[in-house]
């Protein structure tokens, strides 16, 4: 069996960029067989607590969570996609059932393949920009 291993976070006070980009592919590649655990498309549709988003919503959600980090710290100006980086950047407030119900249609509606590339795509620029140069 192939296991995966987590690695310590680096001490950002005395680590150089390349121990960032590993721990930061681990990490990733740990997140990604989770998901793919899952089978087939429908389990992403589902919230297995009424309290909680639906599962496509945490498939998306970590993606945008490191493009407005290193948009917020100034290492890249502008996100991939405005729509999933607005629809993925917050969770579920309890204290409003409609908008809930609302927010879990549109989570609902959204097409898997669709955010499945835009991980991609968020991984590729991470791993091919900000955390390797600086820029």
């Amino acid at each position: 069996m192939n296991q995966a291993i987590s690695l310590p976070p680096p001490r950002l006070d005395s680590c150089d960029p390349q121990a960032i980009l590993t721990y930061y592919q681990r990490a990733w590649m740990l997140e990604d067989r989770l998901w793919n655990s899952l089978v087939g498309d429908e389990p992403f549709y589902t919230n297995p607590d009424p309290l909680r988003n639906v599962l496509i919503f945490y498939l998306g959600h970590t993606a945008v969570f490191y493009i407005n980090k290193l948009m917020g710290v100034g290492l890249i100006q502008t996100g991939l996609d405005s729509h999933y980086e607005d629809m993925f950047a917050v969770g579920v407030d309890p204290k409003k059932p409609d908008e809930i119900a609302g927010q879990f249609s549109r989570l609902r509606s959204t097409d898997l393949p669709s955010v499945w590339h835009y991980r991609q795509a968020v991984y590729d620029s991470i791993t091919r920009g900000p955390i390797v140069t600086g820029k």
